[in-house]
């Protein structure tokens, strides 16, 4: 009778054994397909329980410039990129300096430029430093991606060195 019981005992531990791997195997699942709904649904890095994280909701969000997913994410919402200005040309028919960074075109009218100088920024040197501009990014026909800025004091250089 020794021998059935010992037997008995060994299967039992066997089934408990099993029985825990299961466990742990469908909580591993579970929380595999939670991220993957969580990266579907938008939420990403690390952001899984929005409703729980205190956010300001006035707060500007700054980007990278070279972050084209997330430019387009803020399609029409104001947003801070931070980027190295590629090119600077002047659109005589429109008026208007176009700062062109990675993705984006920062369009600049004659007053903002004017603005600019005044500062001692000549807009001419931008080129190959990095700055940060605040506004809100658009679609334009012919220079794709833009952003807006309100004002001059939205353009801050942040590497280089910019005179006149």
């Amino acid at each position: 009778m020794g021998f059935f019981e010992n037997l008995k005992e060994m299967e039992l531990k066997k089934l408990r054994i099993i029985v825990m791997s299961l466990v742990v195997a469908t909580f591993v699942l579970a929380l595999v397909l939670f991220k993957i709904g969580a990266e579907k649904l938008g939420l990403n890095k690390g952001e899984y329980f929005p409703l729980l994280v205190n956010k300001n909701r006035n707060s500007i969000v700054t980007i990278n410039g070279t972050d084209i997913d997330k430019i387009n994410k803020y399609l029409g919402k104001r947003m801070a990129v931070v980027d190295k200005v590629k090119s600077v040309t002047y659109l005589e028919r429109e008026k208007k300096w176009i700062l062109k960074l990675s993705y984006l075109s920062i369009p600049l009218n004659e007053k903002l430029y004017e603005n600019l100088m005044k500062k001692g920024v000549d807009i001419k040197d931008l080129e190959g430093i990095t700055i940060k501009a605040l506004g809100t990014i658009h679609f334009h026909p012919v220079l794709g991606l833009e952003l807006i800025p309100d004002n001059n004091s939205n353009i801050e250089i942040l590497q280089g060195k910019v005179g006149r």
